[in-house]
Order: structure tokens, then C-alpha cells, then sequence
């Protein structure tokens, strides 16, 4: 479950299919996410540890926050998990129209 902690998950046929996919592809899109969470951190270390001469070893996040601190803590998550990936950061305020891009 979700909940759980990241060392009494158990892998799963479904969990593994995904993950491999992912693994392959080349653009992701976060919005709103912090990878705060254990299973969102989980994610990040298996990622780092598989990116080698993978597709998501230098793939392209797109990531979307209204809030800047959240925006660079999640990109800094990122960075770390996957040093060779490339990100383009937005800070989206819909109240005030604005939208600030910022590219790694």
C-alpha cells in the first residue's frame, strides 16, 4: 500500500511492469508532486540506480508547481536521483496570469 513503509513493500508483477516502462521512456511530466512521500522516494533510488545507459538516465521533466520553494525542492530531488536528466520548471500562479519558466 501506499502507506507503507518502503522496506515492507513487496514487489508485485503489476509494480514491475510499470516501473520497466517507465525506465524506457524519455519525457515526464510532474505536477504538483513533491516526492516527499516513501514511495516517492523509493522510486527516485531505484530509478537512480537503473538510469546507466537508460533512456531515463537523460530524459526530460517537465515540472509545475505554484509554489517556488516546492518547484526547486522537487527539482533538486530529481537532480539527484538522475544528475544526467534534463528539466524545464514552471512556477504556474493562475490567480495573477503569470507563469515563470525556469530550464536546468
Amino acid at each position: 500500500m501506499e502507506d507503507d513503509p518502503a522496506e515492507l513493500r513487496t514487489e508485485t508483477v503489476e509494480g514491475n511492469i510499470a516501473f520497466n516502462k517507465m525506465i524506457w521512456m524519455e519525457v515526464f511530466v510532474v505536477v504538483g508532486m513533491s516526492f516527499e512521500c516513501q514511495t516517492d522516494k523509493f522510486l527516485l533510488h531505484h530509478l537512480n540506480g537503473v538510469q546507466g545507459d537508460l533512456p531515463i538516465g537523460e530524459s526530460l521533466w517537465v515540472i509545475v508547481n505554484p509554489d517556488r520553494s516546492a518547484l526547486d525542492c522537487v527539482s533538486s530531488r530529481i537532480q539527484r536521483a538522475l544528475p544526467e536528466r534534463r528539466s524545464v520548471r514552471y512556477a504556474v500562479h493562475s490567480r495573477a496570469g503569470t507563469r515563470q519558466g525556469i530550464r536546468d
